[in-house]
């Protein structure tokens, strides 16, 4: 469908989607083809062993494919069919209430996004009648909540970016300021041109007393900063090339992006080049071009106005250049302080000196009792190593990525029409709260003895507790995870301290805790192994304690919780960083014009200082008269940036943590920069 060709072999086609497991077939990436079997046409045919279940491979296909997931590279394509020999342990072909699949549809000609949708919603809605009669004695409000449910569509032809919620607004903040990096560089580079075109006035006045006329003047004038942007946008090019690796050399590892030079690269690169061309070539070329012919030629006052012209068309794009750098150095401080908020922000456990990895003995056809058996055994291994001074382990821990919701029923409570009832819930082991230190408020914790034939029991956070037992004790109070007729068969017998789950940016979540052992699916447990050494150092003790155990179970995602914690401020602290290089760049932009200015009119102004030392001006007095001209640009650049600046905060909000968009210290802070690098 997506049109895919083999670069060896076959892909997988329609005959491969029959009856379950019936299709053991596998497809290679061409990059995972050449990484792990040296690009070896013999491949085709033989069998690769995926979960401890055999699958032929059939092809391999066309290089630069690589899944339609952006971000997210695949290594081998099977078959939906072989989901359950794929997953053991969990069939998500007959898990109708898990929405794990992306749809995608070709559409029929002629046939618009809104008109597909509205077709298949007529088709979608006896769906949802359907599978609530699966769910047992629904209230009114939900199954009217549960209805109103709609397919919606979204054009794919690039893939589906799971990025973008993360990385859309701060890459278009970056586009926004690296836009006004380049305004900087314009009107730095059109006041150099205005020098060269003042310098160039004699020239150009001969030429047009010898008949050029200015329609020409310009136009070479303007060729002449169309070559110099196109020069500029070639070498911008490598420093593209080089910038664009190291940024994905920068991204966290579970992100796979690729940047090469394309045929749009180099449309846009070479767009930029001319309109960069045009928009500091333009008004140098329109000055030089209205040259008194003249005055010029007899060094006459009309020349002298020309050159008084230039000089305030000069100090005026000085000044924005500094209104500019105001607006980017308190971009870069605003959003480094919210980098800093969130870097000190208390997640509500500790994390340093805690390592975590992740195991699923499932997926290597462990039985669930013997996936049970595996993880007892592995946390009393882990517990026994030298220098570890506690061990947990949780189903989905903190900033895994992980995101079990659900909604409960609670003892006691009436929900309110279209209340959210959704709460955040993890199972985890006895030793989860003691390990990642977060403090038992009220009633008492797990212990081993909370197992699968014992009464059901649950922890739950401060929020939680507020929410459902605003004026009392929830401790011996009972819920159900789901909603509807549901029995209250599990009872609260501690509150923990809220601690954050998913994002520091995030409100605390409602959070259910359960005993891993009464979980009803054993799936992949995280464990977390708190040690007296550094936990970065610990990682080959914890590779080799699991192998020790059962060598064919792989660990996974294994790091430190510190290094979790700062994947998920990643955009916040590569936007930070960002946006300092763009503040001072712009910064010194500004006062790399601003020198210029100053030195054009020292030397325009020679004889003028000549004359006043003459007269007994010291050279006090004559630094003043050139700083007083100094400050002044600089101080009228700033008071424009700031009514900028403030716009600015105002937009960025959201993407701000803990510090208002018109701070007013960050605005003195980059006014006083400013002012010195002037």
């Amino acid at each position: 469908m997506v049109g895919v060709r083999p670069a060896l072999g076959r892909v997988l086609d329609a005959g491969d989607d029959g009856l379950p497991g019936a299709s053991p077939f596998a497809v290679l990436s061409y990059g995972y083809w050449s990484r792990r079997f040296g690009a070896n046409p013999q491949v085709v045919g033989q069998n690769v062993v995926l979960n401890s279940y055999p699958f032929a491979v059939v092809g391999v296909a066309a290089r630069g494919f690589n899944g339609l997931l952006k971000g997210q590279n695949v290594d081998v394509f099977v078959p939906i069919a072989m989901k359950r020999e794929l997953t053991p342990g969990w069939n998500g072909l007959v898990e109708r209430d898990i929405m794990w699949l992306n749809i995608f549809a070709r559409l029929r000609p002629r046939m618009s996004l809104e008109q597909t949708e509205a077709a298949l919603q007529v088709t979608y809605r006896p769906l949802l009648e359907t599978e609530l009669q699966s769910t047992k004695n629904p209230t009114q409000r939900l199954r009217e909540r549960y209805l109103r449910q709609h397919v919606s569509l979204r054009p794919a032809a690039q893939g589906i970016n799971q990025q973008a919620a993360t990385w859309g607004e701060p890459l278009l903040l970056l586009m926004g300021m690296v836009g006004l990096v380049l305004v900087i560089t314009c009107a730095n580079v059109a006041g150099l041109l205005m020098a060269k075109g003042a310098a160039r006035r004699r020239e150009i006045a001969v030429r047009m007393a010898l008949g050029a006329r200015r329609r020409a003047v310009v136009r070479q004038l303007l060729l002449e900063s169309l070559l110099l942007g196109v020069v500029g946008g070639l070498a911008a090019l490598f420093v593209a090339v080089w910038s664009s690796q190291l940024l994905i050399h920068l991204l966290p590892e579970d992100t796979t992006l690729a940047a090469t030079l394309d045929a749009r690269v180099l449309a846009f690169n070479i767009a930029v080049a001319l309109g960069a061309g045009l928009l500091f070539g333009v008004l140098p070329a329109l000055q030089a071009a209205r040259t008194d012919i003249s005055a010029t030629l007899k060094g006459a006052a009309g020349s002298i106005a020309s050159q008084l012209s230039h000089a305030r068309w000069r100090k005026v794009l000085v000044a924005g250049q500094f209104a500019l750098s105001l607006l980017l150095l308190v971009a870069a401080g605003l959003f480094g302080v919210s980098l800093i908020h969130l870097l000190t922000k208390n997640p509500g456990f500790e994390a340093e000196n805690l390592a975590t990895f992740a195991v699923d003995p499932l997926l290597n056809g462990y039985s669930k009792e013997r996936s049970l058996t595996f993880f007892q055994d592995l946390e009393r291994r882990l517990a026994a190593l030298p220098g570890v001074t506690a061990v947990g382990a949780a189903s989905g821990g903190p900033f895994d990525g992980s995101d079990r919701t659900g909604n409960v029923t609670v003892e006691g409570y009436r929900a309110h029409e279209d209340e959210d009832m959704q709460c955040a819930i993890d199972s985890v082991s006895a030793e989860y709260f003691h390990t990642m230190q977060i403090p038992l408020l009220a009633g008492r914790e797990f212990t081993t003895s909370d197992g699968p034939a014992a009464p059901k029991v649950a922890v739950v956070n401060e929020q939680f507790a507020k929410f459902f037992f605003p004026d009392r004790s929830p401790l011996g109070r009972h819920l159900a995870l789901g909603a509807g007729d549901v029995k209250l068969n599990i009872e609260i017998v501690g509150v923990v301290r809220n601690s954050y789950h998913d994002s520091l940016r995030e409100k605390i979540d409602r959070f259910i805790y359960i005993p891993y052992l009464q979980e009803t699916h054993s799936g992949s447990l995280h464990y977390y192994v708190r040690s007296a050494l550094n936990a970065t150092a610990f990682a080959s003790q914890i590779r080799r304690a699991v192998a020790e155990l059962e060598s064919n179970v792989p660990v996974y995602h294994l790091r430190t919780v510190q290094s979790q914690i700062a994947e998920s401020v990643y955009s916040d602290r590569l936007v930070a960083w960002l946006t300092s290089v763009f503040g001072l760049l712009a910064t010194t932009l500004a006062a790399i014009g601003l020198y210029g200015l100053v030195a054009y009119t020292v030397a325009r102004r020679t004889a003028e200082i000549g004359v006043r030392v003459a007269l007994g001006a010291d050279a006090r007095s004559v630094l003043w008269l050139i700083m007083r001209e100094v400050l002044v640009l600089a101080s009228v650049g700033i008071a424009l940036g700031i009514p900028l600046a403030l716009a600015l905060g105002r937009v960025i909000k959201s993407q701000l943590f803990g510090v208002a968009g018109g701070n007013f210290v960050l605005f003195v802070a980059g006014a006083t920069l400013a002012l010195l690098a002037a």
